[in-house]
């Protein structure tokens, strides 16, 4: 038995000053940190037929002698999902999962995501959010620009309110043009040329001047395996200026991250209203 395990069989995050008031309270796991405060918080698998959870996530006396707050519980809580999910791809992504580890076990990308996931995880003001995510995931892939479409609540459209590179605001009808394609199917989309595919839209480049040609588009996933969003690299930057496989395994991982908290930033802004 045991917190942790009551945790496991219930699927609730358990947050608690004192350890052993807690009635689940197990002397074999849990007295070592007996008087002091444990957060638990489920590692629940969104992709399964009936979210199993596969593990917990715990943290046990907090330094300076002070109580979890809603602070943490929200850091935890994302940790756990992040995890979950990060899981969850792996089996879903499995023909990707050793290409996946070539490119996480560089140095770079490994420290740049992981600071990634800890930035995004303290945010939860959308329009700062937003920018967040754009300047990171194109830093993260060499793209020129980026842009991230939201869908709204009937799944009628797609909004942006950023597109890096540019001062434009975006509405789209949700099956409309790339961006509409990934949201409606969630099948990631690497074009080498913009121009050679029916569903790019060519009116903002005529607009604008700007010439697209290499895009990445992908899916963001929510709770409940929904999707959420869109990200949409424009012009991979280099000598071949195509996406590669690389590319697209860091932006998988990169979009667990934006999906967690995206659905943070949806929950904090349904409880304020």
């Amino acid at each position: 038995g045991g917190i942790a395990a009551n945790v496991a069989m219930e699927g609730k995050l358990v947050n608690v000053s004192v350890a052993s008031d807690d009635p689940h309270f197990g002397k074999a796991l849990d007295d070592e940190y007996r008087s002091r405060p444990v957060i638990a918080a489920p590692m629940i698998n969104e992709s399964s037929p009936n979210h199993e959870i596969f593990g917990v996530a715990v943290a046990r006396a907090k330094r300076g002698n002070t109580v979890f707050d809603q602070h943490d519980a929200i850091l935890l809580e994302s940790l756990a999902a992040v995890t979950a999910r990060t899981l969850s791809n792996f089996y879903r992504y499995r023909d990707d999962v050793l290409s996946l580890k070539r490119v996480l076990t560089a140095q770079d990308h490994y420290i740049e995501l992981l600071t990634t996931a800890e930035s995004l995880s303290s945010v939860i003001d959308k329009d700062k959010l937003f920018e967040m995510i754009m300047s990171r995931s194109s830093k993260l892939v060499s793209a020129d620009r980026c842009s991230l479409f939201t869908t709204d609540r009937k799944r009628e459209y797609l909004l942006s309110k950023v597109a890096s590179g540019t001062s434009r605001s975006i509405v789209l009808p949700i099956s409309q043009g790339i961006a509409g394609h990934v949201a409606t199917t969630g099948q990631l989309l690497n074009i080498a040329d913009a121009y050679e595919d029916e569903r790019f839209n060519k009116d903002v480049d005529l607009s604008t001047g700007y010439r697209t040609k290499s895009i990445l588009c992908l899916p963001i996933i929510g709770r409940g395996e929904a999707i959420i969003g869109v990200t949409q690299m424009i012009n991979k930057q280099g000598e071949k200026g195509v996406f590669t496989d690389n590319d697209i395994n860091l932006m998988k991982a990169f979009n667990v991250f934006c999906g967690i908290a995206l659905s943070n930033a949806n929950l904090f802004d349904d409880t304020n209203t």
